[in-house]
């Protein structure tokens, strides 16, 4: 998750102007900003982190209905989608 998330930056830092990376970006953000702060309130208990899922499989529908037209930007999707099964497992 880590390294994702490195890479991301990078990549919206040396394409400041893609518009559908920046797009991407947010939207991953998103995704998980409210985990961070679950984590940070109750720690890894997968309880507290279960409640997350919808907003995963609501975010892999998202980007998988989305034509992207950057060769950035589809890299990245690409990653997300070869990575669903190990990024969010709690």
């Amino acid at each position: 998750m880590i390294h994702l998330i490195r890479d991301l930056n990078d990549d919206v830092l040396k394409h400041p102007y893609d518009e559908e990376l920046k797009r991407l970006a947010l939207a991953f953000t998103l995704l998980l900003k409210p985990m961070v702060e679950s984590i940070d309130r109750y720690g890894l208990k997968t309880r507290f982190l279960k409640k997350h899922l919808a907003s995963v499989k609501r975010f892999y529908r998202q980007i998988s209905e989305t034509n992207l037209q950057s060769e950035t930007a589809v890299k990245f999707k690409e990653r997300l989608e070869k990575n669903r099964d190990k990024l969010f497992t709690f």
